[in-house]
């Protein structure tokens, strides 16, 4: 069973990775090719239409080209969204966020702990310091679990993107509203009673800058999780409805600078 199991984990993977290749070679390779192909003919008046050729002189309406090639628009209307309303497709979106999202978690997993250095700098006492790493220490270690169980979940959205399964992207939008329900909590704990402790020992710039810090992470968390959650949300639910599938994605890709 274990062999079993660790064989279909291993062709899983090189499914994804497949497609991560598949997704990278259209965008850099094929995409802008075909456009500048397709802007060519159109300049010079002919256009190969099923293998027919149409002089664009002689004939006043020309179709346009439509071919095996599923790289190329199917020449039908796009039914879904655009993020933000003009940037790009959901699929898209989502698996340009999670590849953000993955480089910037792994280097806040190497440089989280350095974040309270800037208030030991400004505190001069030992016994003062003690106990805020002793706050500290407890905020790190969850901050620390909450930034793994995300690179887990990013990892699944951007596999989700790309296999268009809408439940892995949806363990994401999940996974993000519980992390701000625990940051929140620990963020309002571990900095009320780092405020406490220098106002009480005479450090009332730091207890304030402290209990600014602490507002200012919640409000650019919600900010930041509702920009992040938009797009897998919409996703999730154009891939529900079959709007958004390995058969329409010809008709539903676009973007404002790659298609």
């Amino acid at each position: 069973q274990f062999l079993t199991g660790t064989f279909f984990f291993i062709i899983n993977i090189k499914n994804i990775i497949d497609r991560i290749f598949q997704f990278f070679q259209q965008i850099l390779f094929l995409s802008l090719p075909s456009s500048l192909i397709l802007i060519s003919l159109k300049g010079s008046g002919t256009m190969s239409t099923g293998g027919i050729v149409i002089n664009g002189f002689q004939n006043t309406k020309v179709k346009k080209n439509v071919t095996a090639d599923v790289f190329l628009d199917s020449g039908e209307s796009k039914r879904g969204g655009l993020c933000c309303f003009c940037c790009c497709d959901y699929r898209r979106a989502v698996i340009i966020m999670a590849i953000v999202s993955i480089i910037f978690l792994i280097i806040s997993l190497c440089t989280y702990k350095s974040q309270f250095d800037g208030v030991y700098d400004v505190v001069d006492d030992d016994g003062v310091e003690k106990s805020l790493e002793y706050a500290f220490d407890e905020y790190n270690r969850v901050l620390f679990v909450l930034f793994v169980i995300s690179l887990i979940a990013y990892v699944s959205a951007l596999a989700g993107a790309i296999l268009y399964n809408k439940f892995m992207v949806a363990v994401y939008v999940v996974w993000i509203i519980i992390f701000y329900i625990i940051y929140a909590i620990y963020v309002n704990k571990t900095f009320n009673i780092a405020s406490d402790i220098t106002k009480d020992n005479g450090f009332d710039d730091v207890s304030k800058g402290l209990r600014v810090t602490s507002i200012l992470n919640q409000v650019f968390g919600v900010l930041g999780g509702i920009l992040w959650v938009y797009p897998a949300v919409k996703l999730c639910l154009e891939l529900h409805s079959g709007v958004m599938s390995t058969k329409t994605y010809p008709r539903e890709k676009a973007s404002c600078c790659c298609v």
